[in-house]
């Protein structure tokens, strides 16, 4: 008796932890694929922020706002390689821009709307990018 009481409690802690989890607001991790030297990894809150001397592969984080809308401000620029950012809502591409040795930086604001509550995705595909970085706030 005792032992279904307490897997009873612990099922339902379980569930209301990860219910909990599955509102938060922030940057999460949905997957990560890649090889970086020098890399520096400062994401937090609300604030993708990474740098490296070489990055190659493919990161994918989801953004969790408070509302149905956000701005999104993105920085981000390569010495040599390719960069490709893309910003997904419901499966939709947003935002597809890709940055090649030196050809420009990525500085754009996208204001988004219609959030629903699994957030948008940031996919960073980098194919042997040196000495870059990638910043991307949103509120």
């Amino acid at each position: 008796m005792f032992l279904l009481i307490l897997s009873t409690v612990g099922y339902f802690g379980f569930n209301s932890l990860k219910n909990t989890n599955d509102n938060s607001t922030g940057i999460n991790d949905v997957s990560q694929n890649i090889e970086g030297k020098m890399y520096t990894d400062n994401t937090s809150g609300n604030t993708y922020d990474v740098k490296f001397a070489y990055l190659d592969g493919t990161d994918i984080r989801r953004i969790k706002p408070n509302s149905s809308k956000c701005s999104i401000k993105i920085l981000s620029k390569v010495k040599t390689g390719s960069l490709n950012l893309k910003l997904k809502k419901n499966n939709n591409i947003i935002l597809s821009k890709t940055i090649f040795n030196k050809s420009g930086n990525a500085d754009a604001t996208l204001n988004v709307t219609g959030i629903n509550k699994s957030g948008i995705n940031i996919e960073v595909t980098a194919k042997k990018a040196y000495n870059g970085s990638i910043y991307m706030t949103f509120d």
